[in-house]
């Protein structure tokens, strides 16, 4: 990729990744998808949630399936994930 002048560096994928990764993007104020252009990732992150136990509770981790782009999220994100860094835009400030 780096041959086609994208600048890509490894995900880093430690331990509880997916579950910071996924609270933090719980923290967010909002996260805008657009339904009629990204219909699949919409329904991705509509759907995406803990799994039933079997006892009327459930799993205590998040599934890693049906994650695509939750995951392709987590990983652009993952400097600001991981320094707290990031700015969180409201509708107006964003434009919308």
């Amino acid at each position: 990729m780096r041959g086609y002048g994208f600048k890509v560096r490894a995900a880093k994928k430690g331990p509880d990744s997916i579950e910071y990764g996924i609270k933090f993007l719980q923290s967010l104020e909002e996260i805008i998808i657009d339904s009629a252009r990204c219909p699949h990732t919409f329904e991705e992150f509509y759907n995406y949630a803990l799994e039933p136990d079997g006892n009327d509770g459930f799993k205590a981790e998040y599934p890693d399936k049906d994650n695509h782009t939750i995951d392709a999220a987590r990983y652009a994100l993952e400097d600001e994930i991981t320094m707290r860094k990031a700015k969180i835009y409201s509708r107006k400030e964003f434009g919308i």
